[in-house]
């Protein structure tokens, strides 16, 4: 783990297939409904998968499982 916030956590985790390291953010489905904050979640999807510039941070992939959302980025 290398942060935490008020919906979730951030790790350090590298993919196996190319050996790239990337920050995976996990976000609780819960935390985000108890909080009302699912379109504010929607709207920095959309932004972090759009953005293509070299001073910020992109997203490479997202995903959810039954309980988490994850968020794929670049490590910096």
């Amino acid at each position: 783990m290398i942060g935490r916030g008020t919906f979730g956590k951030v790790y350090l985790v590298q993919n196996q297939l190319n050996n790239k390291t990337y920050a995976m953010k996990s976000i609780r489905k819960d935390v985000i409904l108890e909080h009302d904050s699912l379109e504010s979640l929607k709207v920095e999807k959309l932004i972090l998968l759009q953005v293509k510039h070299p001073f910020v941070i992109s997203m490479e992939a997202v995903f959810a499982k039954d309980a988490r959302i994850y968020f794929i980025m670049p490590f910096i």
